[in-house]
């Protein structure tokens, strides 16, 4: 497979392995989660960005009472947290290895931002949307 069609591959899953984040369906994002294991392979960058899905999921399945972090950026803060993550992936000082770190939560926090935006518009058309008067005369 080339190196394009493998990264659109990733790319795909990765999208859905955020998805699936977001939705609460943890056993279903932690077999995306091995399949992008299985996907990614040797490099730091990759290395760095699949540690990162770990953390996210493996914040997600723990009972702590401490709210995880991932969850404070699901608060109306996430263009802060965006930035502040794309700062940390273009920083030239990282290492590779903290660069895919940095770009799994730019990538995360970009899907929360799209399905975010999704739904409020999902809720405006649902409170603009004029009910049919079938019972109109």
């Amino acid at each position: 497979m080339s190196t394009t069609m493998e990264s659109k591959k990733i790319s795909f899953l990765t999208n859905n392995f955020f998805h699936e984040l977001l939705e609460g369906r943890l056993t279903s994002a932690d077999k995306m989660l091995q399949i992008i294991k299985e996907e990614a392979h040797g490099r730091e960058r990759q290395k760095g960005y699949v540690n990162a899905l770990e953390g996210m999921l493996s914040a997600l399945e723990s009972k702590n009472d401490k709210c995880p972090f991932i969850n404070q950026i699901r608060s109306k803060e996430v263009d802060k947290f965006a930035r502040m993550f794309t700062n940390q992936a273009k920083n030239r000082m990282q290492s590779e290895f903290d660069h895919g770190f940095f770009t799994a939560w730019v990538d995360y926090t970009r899907v929360l931002k799209d399905s975010s935006k999704l739904e409020m518009e999902t809720k405006k058309r649902i409170t603009t949307t004029k009910p049919l008067d079938i019972y109109a005369d």
